[in-house]
């Protein structure tokens, strides 16, 4: 809907998923007391009237997303560097590199560009943005290469990225980290790769943890054991191997534990038998015995294994396994 101040100046428009068409007005940059527009999930196109950016200087809040807009970001931009904290253009045809502008917005504290056509360093503009606290970009050019210099975001609670390089043990200097989110970029020759430093494992306020689909190697450290809030881990699709810790088993808040095609062998530890909040497990492309500890959860709903895999579950419960 919309909302007014006590002057009857529009200070918000919020219209999400309201089957809107066509394009947005010029004459929207007249409601010069505007402090969130937010039009996400509707099929409008077209650019965006650059007198948004000179005229709203009190914008806080712009989010598109999903729609059909199709624009560069404008220099404009950096005009609301006194007020913008939370920008949402993905699921857009919005093209081209971040505009230098956007080092202005040192008060934005919520970017989403994940599917977008948007292309650049990501890394060369974060420094600039010291109150991040949400930073989603996946499934664009954006490059995201992690160094022991890209991470500094002290502030970051939810970061999704598609990324090259290799994860630094500066990471663990991201204590309010609750979800994690990385993947290999498909837009980059580069890789991500080497090992999973055991910093990862000091972020304790974590509850999300997927790296999935990369090129990282090694073992799965036994300071997983450390994530005690953590309720969904996903690691598949990686080059990670040997045995699974037996510390897996203090993750006693664990819902989802996905670990498909990698290279892990041995038994499963049967301490995650103690972890009645296990809804769903996926252990699919390793070589992995399953014990019947695990077998007897009592709230998993599914439950995916190969059938190369030795599963007492399969023969005791009549499971379908997979056949890779």
């Amino acid at each position: 809907g919309v909302s007014c101040n006590n002057d009857l100046q529009v200070t918000a428009i919020s219209l999400a998923y309201c089957g809107l068409t066509g394009t947005l007005p010029d004459e929207i940059s007249l409601l010069t007391n505007m402090e969130e527009l937010v039009i996400s999930g509707n099929r409008l196109e077209g650019s965006l009237p650059w007198l948004i950016f000179q005229k709203l200087d009190k914008l806080s809040s712009l989010d598109l997303l999903d729609n059909h807009f199709h624009f560069s970001i404008p220099t404009e931009i950096g005009l609301l560097a006194a007020s913008l904290e939370k920008l949402t253009l993905a699921k857009n045809a919005i093209t081209g590199s971040l505009p230098q502008e956007m080092k202005l917005l040192t008060k934005v504290n919520f970017v989403y560009f994940s599917d977008s056509g948007l292309e650049g360093d990501l890394f060369e503009f974060t420094p600039f943005w010291p109150n991040l606290i949400e930073l989603y970009v996946s499934r664009t050019k954006l490059v995201a290469r992690l160094t022991d210099d890209s991470l500094q975001l002290p502030m970051i609670e939810h970061l999704v990225l598609d990324a090259t390089g290799t994860i630094p043990t500066t990471i663990g200097l991201m204590t309010g980290l609750q979800e994690l989110l990385l993947s290999e970029s498909l837009y980059s020759d580069e890789v991500l790769g080497g090992t999973l430093p055991s910093e990862i494992f000091k972020l304790v306020e974590m509850r999300l943890l997927a790296i999935q689909a990369t090129s990282i190697t090694g073992s799965l450290h036994s300071a997983i054991g450390n994530l005690s809030e953590l309720r969904f881990l996903s690691l598949r699709s990686n080059l990670l191997s040997g045995a699974l810790p037996s510390e897996l088993g203090q993750l006693t808040k664990l819902g989802y534990f996905f670990v498909s095609f990698n290279h892990f062998v041995g038994n499963l530890p049967s301490e995650l038998g103690s972890i009645t909040s296990l809804k769903e497990i996926e252990l699919l492309g390793n070589k992995l015995i399953i014990p019947e500890e695990v077998c007897n959860l009592p709230n998993k709903k599914v439950f995916r294994v190969d059938c190369s895999q030795q599963c007492v579950c399969c023969v005791k419960e009549g499971i379908n396994c997979i056949n890779l």
